[in-house]
């Protein structure tokens, strides 16, 4: 029997470009891989493919292609107002940096309510059950504030982003740049920000060595509860 994986073009073979990662993800949705056999020993079976749960998953993949272009739409909208607006010249700050890989921004994802919904248990259950099917984000628990903990499920091995040319709106605005303040980033993260009349200064500077003994305090204290847990 033909694996229907390889009418994906590109899922299984060739340079992991961004559409082949896409398609490879795409086709192990749609066609989950079968348990290994170890996987089996730990009794572990094997999913039916049915024809109902095929095409519940061809459907769920239009879904996520519509969520996505409309994304992508207000995403390109939001980049041409900004730039009209000239946005990037009357920030209060600056960001300067870039990413460094750890990993934190996409285990601790945080996305907020009205504090109305919150209170409502089945709306928060809806927004769980959207942003696991459309993003494979996974829930971490119940809401912290106003704010659902979740976690993605496209990190991979080396905190690299298993789909990263078609990332969705929020992780391609991460850490946005809002025109008054600034947004409290994880401890180690490659990014730091700088307010704008400060650019150039010696302020700066000093802020940018700052920041980078920090990144290379949380490195070290990452790798050493690493080397411990291996």
């Amino acid at each position: 029997m033909e694996n229907p994986r390889d009418f994906f073009p590109g899922a299984n073979r060739g340079k992991p470009t961004g559409l082949r990662i896409a398609a490879r993800h795409f086709a192990s949705r749609i066609f989950p891989r079968q348990p290994t056999s170890r996987a089996r020993q730990w009794g572990v079976s094997p999913e039916p493919l049915t024809l109902r749960r095929c095409l519940g998953r061809i459907l769920l993949f239009e879904l996520w292609v519509f969520v996505f272009v409309c994304h992508m739409a207000v995403y390109a909208g939001d980049r041409f107002a900004w730039l009209l607006l000239g946005h990037g010249k009357r920030s209060r700050y600056v960001r300067r940096g870039a990413c460094a890989r750890t990993g934190l921004c996409c285990r601790t994802l945080g996305i907020e309510l009205p504090e109305s919904w919150v209170r409502r248990p089945r709306v928060v259950a809806v927004f769980q059950r959207w942003y696991a099917l459309v993003h494979n984000f996974q829930t971490l628990g119940p809401p912290q504030g106003r704010l659902l903990p979740l976690s993605c499920g496209y990190l991979r091995d080396g905190n690299a982003c298993g789909i990263y040319p078609f990332r969705p709106k929020l992780c391609r605005e991460y850490p946005q740049v809002s025109l008054f303040g600034k947004i409290e980033l994880h401890r180690g993260c490659g990014f730091w920000f700088v307010e704008r009349e400060k650019l150039g200064t010696f302020e700066e500077r000093l802020l940018r060595e700052q920041h980078e003994v920090e990144r290379r305090e949380y490195s070290r204290a990452a790798a050493g509860e690493k080397n411990e847990l291996a």
